[in-house]
C-alpha cells in the first residue's frame, strides 16, 4: 500500500496506497452495496473462502485412486466372446494381439466439484475414465499397493486366466496420465466418478489467532459410480468387489484442509504468539450467494463480543477470498506488526529557526533525528473536510537535535551550540487507498511507505498465515470510517496451505 504511494507527515496529510496491495476501488456494484458491519454479523473479523478455492486447496492434499488390472490377450478374447451380447459393437470388433498384455484402467482425476451441505458437511466429486490399454502405466505417486483379488468368471473364461489377478492401485496427484499409456490406448470404455461426503470442523489455535477448517476423510461416505455400458461390465467382471473397494480409497491424511490457514494477523509462518489479542473464539460455517458457496471463518476477539452466525452474509461477489475487520481488530493487527519489528522508524528533518549571529539576526535550520517509539493509535475515521474515509496511525516519538546549519553552510554541533535535550513528540499519519502509483520523492519517506506496506498493511487484506508474496492479489477494498470496518476482496493464482 505504501510502496507506490505518496507520503506527507502531519495531521492533515494523506498517504496514497499502492493499488497492488489494497487494490483499486473497482466499479463493483455488488461489493459497494454491501455494508461491512451488517455482513460481519457482529463478529470482529470474518474471512471467507470460495468453494472453488477450497476445491483447489483440497485437491493439493489428496491423491485420487487409479486401478490397473493386467489381462492376457487370450483372456480378453474369451471375455469378449462370453459377453458379446452385452458389449458395444466397438468393443466386439476389437482384435487382440497374441502374446500382448492388456490393462483395464480406471483413473480418477483431481476433484472436479466441491460443495457444502448442512449440517457442516462437504461433498467432493472426482471424475475419470475407464480405458483399455496395451501398456502398463508407471506409478506416479508415493504408494503402490498390490493386493490379490479373486476374479469373477465362468467357464471357459476361468480356464484361460489364473484364478488370482494382481490389482495395482497407482497413486498420482490429479490421476496418472503417462504419455506411453496414451499411445497404448485400445478403447475408451466409459466414465467413472467417486463422490465423498464427510464432516468439516474448525480447528482454532487461539494463541496464534488463527484457524484451520478441516475435512474429516476418515470414515467419509463414498460412492463409486461407473456409467452403464462397457466400462461397468469390465470393472464388475474383471475387477470384482475388491477393485470397487480400492477405487473408493483416496490417498490422504485422516483430515485435510479446506482452506489455507486463516490468520487474523496475516502472514505468520514462524508461528509467533500473538499477544495483542486476549480472546479468540472461532466459528466455521458455509454460506451461499447467488448460487456460489463459500466457507466463513468468524472470529470473536474483543472481550464481551459475541457475533451471530445466522446474521453473517456472503460477501465474496465472485472472488476467491475476502475479509471484513473492525477497527478494534485492525488496530491490534498493526500493533502486532509493529511489535515484531515492522515499519521504518527513523526519520530526519530540518526545522527552520531564527537566530542571532554576532550582531545580526539570520535564518538557520536545526537538523533533528526523529525516532518513532511506538504505534499506539490506529483509528478508522472520516475526514471532516474532504469526507474521505481513512486509517489514521500514530504514536510517541523522540526528536533529538543534532546540529545547527547557517545560511553560509557552516555547521555547529552540540559542542559549540546548546541544542537542548531530546524532546517527546507525537507522530501521526493519515492513510487511505488510492489509485496513485507514484512514490514519494523523498528517500526516507519512500522507505516508510515500502516497509509499512510490506510489514503491515498488505496483511489486512490477505487473512492467511502462509500466503506467498506473489499471486495473492487484493482487487477491491473499502475503508468505512463511519461503520469502523475495512473490507477487502481478492483472488489467488496460487494454491497454498
Amino acid at each position: 500500500m505504501y510502496r507506490k504511494g505518496t507520503f506527507v507527515s502531519g495531521e492533515r496529510s494523506v498517504t496514497k496506497l499502492n493499488p497492488s496491495d489494497f487494490g483499486p476501488l473497482l466499479g463493483d456494484a455488488a461489493a459497494r452495496a454491501l455494508s461491512p458491519r451488517r455482513v460481519s454479523g457482529g463478529f470482529n473479523c470474518v474471512a471467507q473462502v470460495s468453494a472453488e478455492m477450497a476445491r483447489r486447496v483440497f485437491a493439493r492434499q489428496v491423491t485420487p485412486p487409479a486401478l490397473a488390472v493386467p489381462i492376457t490377450a487370450d483372456a480378453m478374447r474369451a471375455f469378449v466372446e462370453e459377453h458379446r451380447e452385452e458389449l458395444s459393437e466397438a468393443v466386439r470388433s476389437l482384435s487382440f494381439d497374441q502374446g500382448a498384455n492388456y490393462f483395464l484402467r480406471v483413473e480418477l482425476g483431481a476433484p472436479s466439484q466441491l460443495s457444502f451441505q448442512n449440517p457442516h458437511q462437504v461433498r467432493v466429486v472426482f471424475e475419470g475414465r475407464v480405458r483399455l490399454t496395451k501398456t502398463e502405466p508407471a506409478p506416479t505417486g508415493p504408494a503402490l499397493i498390490t493386493p490379490t483379488a479373486s476374479i469373477k468368471a465362468a467357464p471357459p473364461f476361468a480356464a484361460l486366466l489364473p484364478i488370482d489377478v494382481a490389482l495395482e492401485l497407482l497413486h498420482g496427484e490429479g490421476g496418472p496420465e503417462p504419455v506411453e499409456a496414451e499411445r497404448g490406448l485400445v478403447a475408451e470404455l466409459g466414465q467413472a466418478s467417486l463422490e465423498l461426503t464427510c464432516d468439516y470442523h474448525a480447528s482454532p489455535e487461539p494463541k496464534f489467532v488463527r484457524c484451520d477448517v478441516l475435512a474429516k476423510l476418515k470414515g467419509a461416505d463414498s460412492k463409486l459410480s461407473i456409467a452403464a455400458g462397457d466400462g461397468r461390465l469390465f470393472v464388475e467382471e474383471l475387477g470384482g468387489p475388491q477393485a470397487t473397494m480400492l477405487l473408493q480409497q483416496v490417498s490422504a491424511a485422516p483430515e485435510v484442509k479446506l482452506t489455507p490457514t486463516i490468520s487474523v494477523v496475516g502472514q505468520n509462518p514462524a508461528g509467533a504468539v500473538v499477544r495483542e489479542f486476549t480472546e479468540c473464539s472461532v466459528e466455521a460455517f458455509h454460506l451461499d450467494q447467488g448460487g456460489r458457496q463459500a466457507l466463513a471463518i468468524a472470529f470473536d476477539l474483543m472481550p464481551g463480543c459475541h457475533g451471530i452466525v445466522e446474521e453473517v452474509e456472503a460477501f465474496l461477489c465472485g472472488r476467491d477470498f475476502g475479509v471484513v475487520s473492525d477497527e478494534w481488530t485492525v488496530s491490534r493487527v498493526l500493533k502486532n506488526k509493529w511489535r515484531l519489528g515492522g515499519f521504518y522508524r527513523h526519520l530526519n528533518t530540518d526545522i527552520g529557526v531564527r537566530i542571532k549571529h554576532g550582531d545580526r539576526e539570520e535564518d538557520a535550520s536545526v537538523h533533528f533525528d526523529v525516532s518513532l517509539d511506538g504505534l499506539d493509535v490506529a483509528v478508522l475515521e472520516t475526514d471532516a473536510n474532504t469526507r474521505a474515509d481513512r486509517l489514521r496511525i500514530g504514536g510517541p516519538a523522540t526528536a533529538t537535535a543534532r546540529f545547527l546549519r547557517l545560511q553560509d553552510g557552516s555547521v555547529y554541533g552540540p559542542d559549540k551550540v546548546d541544542l537542548g535535550e531530546p524532546t517527546t513528540q507525537v507522530w501521526t499519519v493519515n492513510t487511505t487507498p488510492a489509485l496513485d502509483e507514484t512514490q514519494s520523492s523523498e528517500w526516507q519517506l519512500r522507505l516508510f511507505q515500502m516497509e509499512a506496506s510490506h510489514d503491515a498493511y498488505r496483511h489486512l487484506g490477505r487473512p492467511f498465515a502462509n500466503f506467498p508474496d506473489q499471486g495473492v492479489d487484493v482487487d477491491y477494498t473499502r475503508v468505512e470510517g463511519v461503520e469502523k470496518f475495512i473490507f477487502c476482496l481478492g483472488n489467488s493464482q496460487e494454491v497454498f496451505l
